[in-house]
């Protein structure tokens, strides 16, 4: 990523995964360079191998942009005060995955999404990051964060966003 037209660049990401699947890379910009007017991204694919083949690709590339004012104000209706939202796991009980449906008001919000069991161990945790404002689903598989089945029984979630908590149970049946 550039600020200065090309002139320096900052690295981003360095990747050196084989994986043979998509996934998102989120970052924030601001942490890395201030944003001009004269930003510009580029993609670098090579392989430290002599011989080998590169394969790289880069889809669905976005710059989310905004501008908050800590108001909690909803952008799409302004006479309405927007909160954290924790809607109930669909399906539920479930087996064997579930859908969480979340809503983070305010653009950049460290939230945390995590799965506990009735101990209050933390099992798993879904989402652990900065946010952009709006509407989020997030898929648990029954798995714990080492990757193994967890047994069948009621577990708790926990949405932290900002300031603000919401829990729910949901029933894992095996």
């Amino acid at each position: 990523m550039s600020a200065d037209s090309g002139i320096t660049w900052v690295r981003l990401e360095t990747d050196s995964l084989s994986d043979r699947s998509w996934r998102l890379v989120e970052h924030n910009l601001l942490r890395s360079i201030p944003m001009t007017a004269g930003v510009r991204f580029r993609f670098v694919a090579n392989e430290d191998i002599p011989g080998s083949v590169v394969e790289a690709g880069v889809d669905d590339f976005s710059i989310i942009t905004y501008q908050g004012s800590g108001s909690g104000i909803d952008p799409i209706h302004p006479d309405r005060i927007s909160s954290v939202d924790l809607e109930q796991n669909v399906p539920n009980p479930f087996n064997p995955e579930t859908t969480i449906r979340f809503s983070v008001p305010e653009p950049g919000m460290m939230t945390t999404l995590k799965i506990y069991d009735v101990a209050g161990r933390a099992v798993t945790t879904l989402i652990d990051r900065q946010m952009v404002a709006g509407t989020r689903t997030v898929r648990w598989n029954g798995k714990d964060s080492r990757g193994n089945d967890v047994s069948s029984g009621v577990y708790f979630y926990r949405l932290e966003a900002g300031t603000e908590t919401r829990s729910r149970k949901l029933v894992l049946l095996r």
